[in-house]
């Protein structure tokens, strides 16, 4: 039973045309019905309002249209809300209350209803009930009076909408402040909160904390699910510790960002030891990802968000390539990736000018020690930075996603050499190439091989695609493409081979027609356990019909050792450095015949 008010228009009033309460809150009370099964009745009031002594009486379940200044006693806990409008400047909220004689549960039940009904609908029905007739005038009643209700419910009405038309507002802003995927703020709501929380005052108190999560290889193998799990779970951990002045954020695809207030050096780098103890929990437990992290000390000069997300994301990604949990943006840093950047844009430039150089070092046959065939690799002719050795420039190319443009130009030199040896009767001299498992992934690099080779005339066989990077971010492209390219005859080696277990079980499915051994492999042949280990990898490699090339070699009792463990060909300064390529031809011309040792 329910004890309304007789005289609430629009909320609820007593109809005495029909005999009924009529209103929003009969109409609301009315689904309640429906949905749940209740069956709700009216006292009626007669000519007073009765609320007051029926729940007095213990003779009803519900108390109705009580606004927020009302009071009744026999009720229990907290009232269930209904609807908040202005009404005369002051917000008023509409209420039910639930007696201490109603069945048990009933209040839950009515408060979610409630809420699944949200002010919206509750808004649409007041407009509803404007709409309709109000109720008859009792004889006592003027005009007036009428009007001034008309007036209060348009003020109520037009306080809800606004009320309605701002919690939309609000909820549209924050939609566009939140990730989707973690519920983490996105960078639009990290450069609003930069803004208000960090001041000149303090903002050399932050510390810009950029995590970068390598998902490649997770993705490939398990699948985008799986992945974005793993993002979840990422900004899970960063919302733990975040502490109560801290700011996290997604700002990147596998990017995160923790502006944290720091009391000191030691404080940040013991933070950062639990951070990432955690994250690297929750990578090792889908063994196919990895975790870096990017640290930037904000300066006083630091006004601008982006520029604070650019450094401490690029130190992340520098400790990723040197394999460090985390680095700390410094001017050294600066000044070298300012480098970087520089030289990927003049890759372009630098190709077709033909700064970069062709160099080859050869290969020996581990057994007669004559040249057996060569590495090609690159040199940049820098027109104001001089002459650049690799290191200086493929990292930047790899990490800007440009290194394919390389790669494909050092394809074709190495084509054109081995064109110009067949052309003099160098026919048994063979080149591998070094190619990117970025580069050697892509779906169209068998098609650009083919258009390459098609310039030139050389036995296939003799060039060989040397397969460098991770390559299990891309296995499954990559092997579909050592397939496709060894039907054009080219053959296949994996470079750093023997670096780890996952490299070995690789090879099981991979159709490579040889492995370069791993420089520390080939370091380690000094010493009984070194050798013994060396051995392995070497047998391992005989025995699944791969021919075995080694690297690195700088004194005649690693050469020795290598002859001894059979191993196929080797390379290094014990032998020769790398050339010209104009020199290289020139020796290869005078050897003659004697450099076709081969693989």
């Amino acid at each position: 039973m329910v004890a309304g008010s007789p005289d609430r228009y629009p909320m609820e009033y007593y109809d005495r045309e029909s005999g009924t309460f009529e209103g929003v809150i009969p109409r609301l009370l009315s689904r309640f019905a429906e949905e749940t099964g209740y069956d709700i009745q009216y006292y009626d009031p007669g000519t007073e309002d009765q609320r007051s002594q029926l729940a007095r009486n213990q003779q009803v379940d519900l108390i109705s249209a009580c606004s927020t200044d009302d009071e009744f006693r026999h009720t229990q806990d907290e009232p269930v809300e209904i609807l908040t409008i202005e009404r005369g400047g002051e917000t008023v909220t509409w209420q039910l209350w639930v007696t201490e004689v109603a069945p048990s549960g009933l209040a839950e039940e009515l408060s979610e209803f409630m809420a699944g009904v949200g002010e919206e609908v509750t808004a649409g029905l007041l407009v509803d009930v404007s709409e309709s007739r109000a109720p008859a005038p009792r004889w006592h009643e003027q005009v007036m009076a009428g009007l001034g209700i008309a007036v209060v419910l348009l003020a109520a009405v037009i306080g809800l909408l606004v009320r309605v038309y701002l919690r939309q507002r609000r909820r549209s802003e924050h939609d566009r402040e939140t990730d989707p995927l973690t519920g983490l703020g996105n960078e639009r709501y990290l450069q609003r909160r930069y803004l208000s929380v960090i001041s000149e005052e303090n903002r050399v108190l932050y510390t810009a904390a950029y995590v970068h999560v390598d998902t490649e290889r997770l993705e490939s193998v398990r699948g985008q699910e799986e992945r974005d799990e793993l993002l979840r779970r990422t900004a899970s951990t960063l919302r733990q510790y975040a502490g109560e002045h801290d700011l996290p954020a997604r700002v990147a695809d596998t990017g995160f960002l923790l502006l944290r207030r720091t009391s000191g050096e030691e404080e940040l780098q013991q933070w950062l030891t639990l951070v990432l103890a955690s994250l690297e929990e929750v990578c090792e437990a889908v063994r196919l990802c990895r975790v870096s992290a990017g640290v930037y000390p904000l300066q006083t000069q630091d006004w601008a968000l982006s520029e604070v997300i650019a450094r401490s994301g690029q130190a992340a990604r520098e400790a990723a390539r040197e394999d460090k949990p985390y680095l700390v943006y410094t001017s050294a840093m600066r000044s070298r990736l300012q480098d970087e950047k520089r030289f990927c844009a003049e890759l372009a430039r630098g190709i077709e000018r033909g700064e970069f150089l062709l160099y080859i070092q050869f290969y020996v046959d581990a057994h007669s020690r004559d040249i057996a065939g060569g590495e090609a690799l690159v040199r940049w002719q820098h027109p104001e930075k001089g002459f650049l050795t690799p290191h200086r420039f493929i990292p930047a190319f790899e990490c800007a996603d440009v290194i394919d443009q390389l790669d494909y130009y050092m394809l074709e030199r190495s084509a054109a050499f081995l064109d110009h040896l067949a052309r003099h009767a160098q026919s048994a001299f063979f080149l591998s190439c070094n190619i990117s498992c970025r580069t050697f992934a892509d779906a169209d690099f068998p098609n650009r091989c083919q258009k390459i080779l098609e310039q030139y005339r050389f036995s296939r066989e003799l060039l060989i695609l040397e397969l460098t990077g991770d390559f299990h971010s891309y296995e499954k492209q990559v092997t579909q493409n050592a397939r496709k390219i060894q039907t054009l005859g080219l053959r296949v080696i994996l470079d750093d081979f023997g670096k780890d277990l996952g490299a070995l079980a690789v090879l099981a499915d991979f159709p490579a027609d040889g492995v370069k051994l791993n420089r520390r492999l080939v370091e380690g042949v000094k010493t009984p356990r070194g050798e013994a280990l060396l051995s392995s990898v070497v047998r391992i490699g005989h025995d699944l019909d791969l021919a075995v090339l080694a690297s690195g070699v700088e004194s005649r009792s690693q050469a020795d050792s290598l002859q001894r463990l059979h191993c196929d060909a080797m390379q290094g300064y014990e032998f020769f450095r790398p050339l010209p390529e104009w020199e290289a031809r020139r020796q290869l011309f005078e050897t003659g015949e004697r450099s076709g040792a081969g693989v």
